[in-house]
């Protein structure tokens, strides 16, 4: 009966963490969908909530496969066949069996929210090149609308300047993406890999940060650069209107 009671208890337990888990879940979704506004991520908050119900769902089974076989035990104790050795192997070999099966589908679980978060990243990667496309486009549409205006006034000396920095901007954010598709890449490489340990995820991550680091230098070389061009620039033009007056 002690270990009886101590069962149920421990059962109590986890499904009461159950329920606090959906309640942290929709708690940060509140905090977050306040913060970001329109710019939160509903259709992957639906995702997520579904995930975590079929994970709840499934530890559920497993709450309810450990309450069977321990029923099916206390039976066996207590009937005739309590004796028979093999009477119990059998019944641990049902309830592996059992565990088996629902560890198959935990797995095909985290298999299904991988490939949905890799296709996301996809598209969004897509979606990004797809904007710088559009950014060069756009900047050759407006160079060409000043250039009718403007007419032999037009800078084509900052134009060039300007089209060289954009072209270069446009090389980093190029960069971005294939940091960010890498990382995805090895991430799920290791994911994949049963003998990934913490020190793994550590030495990736790290290596991530270190590449971001590595090219905001560079942005920041870029943005010092385009400041240094457009100070010159001020200064020559100044000194030009002080020798026409």
């Amino acid at each position: 009966e002690y270990w009886s009671k101590r069962q149920r208890e421990d059962m109590d337990h986890q499904r009461a963490e159950m329920d606090n888990r959906r309640a942290d879940f929709e708690a940060e979704a509140d905090r977050r969908r306040n913060e970001e506004g329109e710019h939160f991520d509903e259709e992957a908050h639906t995702f997520e909530r579904s995930m975590m119900e079929r994970r709840i769902g499934l530890d559920e089974k497993r709450l309810a496969i450990d309450e069977e076989f321990n029923r099916k035990r206390e039976e066996l104790g207590n009937g005739a066949g309590g004796q028979d050795q093999n009477t119990w192997e059998v019944l641990d070999q049902e309830q592996q069996s059992a565990f088996a099966a629902l560890d198959e589908q935990y797995q095909a679980l985290d298999q299904e929210g991988q490939e949905y978060w890799a296709n996301r990243q996809r598209e969004d990667m897509d979606r990004q090149r797809e904007e710088m496309d559009n950014m060069r486009a756009d900047f050759e549409d407006e160079a060409d609308r000043r250039r009718s205006e403007e007419g032999e006034n037009f800078d084509e000396g900052a134009y060039e300047f300007e089209r060289s920095m954009m072209e270069r901007r446009l090389q980093l954010e190029g960069q971005r993406i294939d940091i960010n598709e890498d990382f995805n890449r090895k991430l799920q490489e290791l994911n994949s890999n049963p003998n990934t340990n913490d020190q793994d995820w550590e030495e990736l991550e790290e290596a991530q940060e270190d590449a971001f680091e590595a090219l905001d230098l560079k942005f920041q070389a870029l943005d010092q650069e385009s400041q240094e061009y457009w100070d010159t620039r001020h200064e020559d033009h100044d000194d030009d209107h002080e020798d026409t007056q």
